[in-house]
C-alpha cells in the first residue's frame, strides 16, 4: 500500500517538472511513448514557458526534421544497394554479367537431361573363344563391350577385327593386333539381339583382303 502511495507521489510530482529540449523535440516529431507523452502533455496544459518553447522548436522542427528524413533515405539506399550486391554477386560468376549467369543456368537445365540419357552402362568384360565351340557366349545387350578374343598359336601383329550379323553384313569393323596370345578390344554397344559372328582377318595386301585367321560365335540378349 505504501509502494502505490509513493508512486503516486512521484508522478504528481513529475508533472511540475520542466520536459528538457530533447524530451520537447521528441514529443513534437511524435517519438515520445508512453508515460513520458502523458507527462508532457499533463505538464504544457498548466506551463506557458513550455508552450512558448514547443512553439520556437516548431519553427526549428521542420529543417530538422527534414534533415532526419534525408538521413533516413540516404541509410535505406545504401542498405538497399548493399542487399543488391550481394544478391547479384551470388548470381554471377567474375566477369560474368547478371543475364549472362541465367543463360548458363537455363544452358545447364536444358542440358542435364541428356547428359543423364546419355550416361554410358558400365563396360562388360567378355573372353570368347574360338567359334567351333560347344557353347556360345551371351553377351548384355546395348552395354558397350570390351573384348578379350583367344589368339593362341596366331603371331603377334597387327589384326583387322569383323562383326557381321546372322545374315553376314557387316556392322562393325576396327584394327587391333595380336599380343600374348590374345586381342584385346572395345566394341561399341550392340542394339539389336540375335547371333553374331567375329572374325579375325590378317593385314589386307595389294592383292586382296586378309586371310581369315579365327571366328567367334556369340549371342546379343
Amino acid at each position: 500500500m505504501e509502494k502505490k502511495i509513493r508512486s503516486a507521489v512521484l508522478m504528481q510530482n513529475s508533472y511540475f517538472d520542466h520536459p528538457t529540449e530533447e524530451d520537447l523535440e521528441r514529443f513534437l516529431l511524435r517519438r515520445s511513448q508512453g508515460e513520458e507523452i502523458d507527462l508532457i502533455e499533463t505538464h504544457i496544459l498548466a506551463c506557458e514557458s513550455c508552450v512558448a518553447r514547443l512553439e520556437a522548436l516548431e519553427t526549428e522542427i521542420p529543417p530538422l526534421k527534414l534533415a532526419l528524413e534525408q538521413s533516413e533515405t540516404e541509410r535505406l539506399q545504401k542498405e538497399a544497394a548493399r542487399a543488391e550486391h550481394r544478391w547479384t554477386a551470388w548470381l554471377t560468376f567474375p566477369r560474368l554479367s547478371l543475364a549472362g549467369a541465367a543463360a548458363v543456368l537455363l544452358l545447364g537445365v536444358a542440358l542435364a537431361p541428356q547428359f543423364i540419357r546419355r550416361a554410358s552402362p558400365p563396360v562388360a568384360e567378355i573372353t570368347l573363344s574360338a567359334y567351333r565351340g560347344v557353347e556360345t557366349p551371351v553377351v548384355p545387350l546395348n552395354r558397350p563391350l570390351h573384348l578379350h578374343l583367344n589368339a593362341l598359336d596366331l603371331a603377334e601383329g597387327p589384326v583387322t577385327v569383323q562383326i557381321v550379323n546372322s545374315n553376314g553384313f557387316e556392322i562393325w569393323k576396327r584394327n587391333a593386333a595380336v599380343h600374348k596370345d590374345e586381342v584385346s578390344i572395345s566394341v561399341p554397344n550392340l542394339q539389336t539381339a540375335g547371333a553374331y559372328l567375329l572374325r579375325l582377318y590378317s593385314p589386307a595386301q595389294a592383292n586382296g583382303p586378309g586371310e581369315l585367321l579365327r571366328e567367334f560365335a556369340f549371342r546379343v540378349k
